[in-house]
């Protein structure tokens, strides 16, 4: 009988409802609380573009997913490798950073490849149970034999 932990992990990454209420409810947040103050009306306006633009790249790079750069499945083989595939077909090996926060309700996942840096976020409503367990016993292990 095979080991659990050493199986392969396939995880599709696709968006929480409750990281789409969090990112919005956020975005609304930061720009009523800029209204409300009494910050010049040029610098709100600069600002409020700055929200904007956030708005827009995290809705289409973590929500719909349409951005190119847009990771949709990650895989940890019986190796220990990552490997990173995203909206344009392209699948990249990649490199956990040390920084994985892992919660019971949230895991965020920081990588680096060789065309940069990604983040991958995970709840459980959007990976099958048995699957996030599996993942999150993995980075704790993993974490607890690099100190």
């Amino acid at each position: 009988m095979p080991n659990h932990f050493e199986l392969p992990l396939f995880i599709p990454v696709r968006p929480s409802v409750w990281f789409v209420a969090g990112f919005y409810t956020a975005h609304l947040g930061a720009g009523l609380a800029l209204l409300t103050s009494n910050v010049p009306l040029v610098i709100q306006l600069l600002i409020i573009t700055g929200l904007l633009a956030s708005l827009i790249h995290g809705h289409s790079l973590y929500i719909i997913q349409k951005n190119p750069a847009s990771p949709v499945q990650l895989v940890l083989n019986q190796a220990g490798e990552w490997w990173l595939s995203f909206t344009c077909g392209d699948t990249l090996p990649v490199v956990l950073k040390p920084m994985a926060f892992v919660h019971p309700l949230l895991v965020v996942l920081t990588f680096k490849a060789e065309t940069g840096s990604y983040r991958v976020m995970l709840t459980p409503d959007t990976v099958d149970p048995d699957t996030f367990r599996r993942l999150r016993v993995r980075l704790r292990f993993r974490n607890s034999n690099e100190d």
